[in-house]
């Protein structure tokens, strides 16, 4: 009688830890596809524009363009070289750019632009305009419990909406 009351409670147990364990190592399998970082599908866009106006009009141009976007500021400029970076933004992944996916959830959420213009003379009448934006954004990844374990940094690519606003800002100062 005793060896009988000792099987079922040892099987109970084990019942009940083996119940306790399925759901977990269920949820440890299916952790894996969900936490694996999928790259961004899009291609950074080319952003070099032709502007038929010489160098010194596009670059006066283009700092009345930067002045009119609303939470934009040089940090600094050098006309010599035709260097232009803007302050970093936070902005809407969803708005200017893609993040990739966390298993198949896109990112979203704010991330940081940094933003550098380059102008280029390259005939009496014509400039180079090239802008490019790097946007970049922490992602905190968590274990199973819901703990931070580490925080990485990911690189989104632009989807070229705000360099070609900037551009159509440009433009509009060059030909009223």
């Amino acid at each position: 009688m005793n060896f009988l009351m000792f099987y079922n409670a040892t099987w109970n147990t084990f019942l009940k830890k083996g119940l306790l364990l399925i759901p977990l190592c269920l949820s440890l399998a299916c952790a894996h596809d969900l936490t694996r970082l999928v790259p961004p599908e899009t291609h950074p866009p080319h952003m070099t524009f032709t502007v038929m106006r010489n160098y010194n009009t596009t670059w006066n141009a283009m700092l009345r363009a930067i002045a009119n976007l609303l939470g934009h500021q040089v940090q600094s400029s050098l006309k010599k070289t035709g260097a232009i970076v803007l302050e970093p933004v936070t902005v809407m992944v969803e708005d200017y750019c893609d993040c990739g996916k966390i298993g198949e959830m896109p990112l979203t959420g704010p991330v940081k632009r940094e933003t550098t213009i380059k102008l280029k003379s390259k005939a009496p009448q014509k400039t180079l305009v090239e802008i490019s934006c790097k946007y970049t954004t922490p992602y905190t990844w968590k274990d199973i419990y819901g703990k931070a374990v580490r925080t990485t940094t990911i690189t989104c690519t632009s989807n070229g909406r705000f360099e070609q606003d900037l551009y159509r800002r440009l433009i509009r100062y060059i030909y009223p």
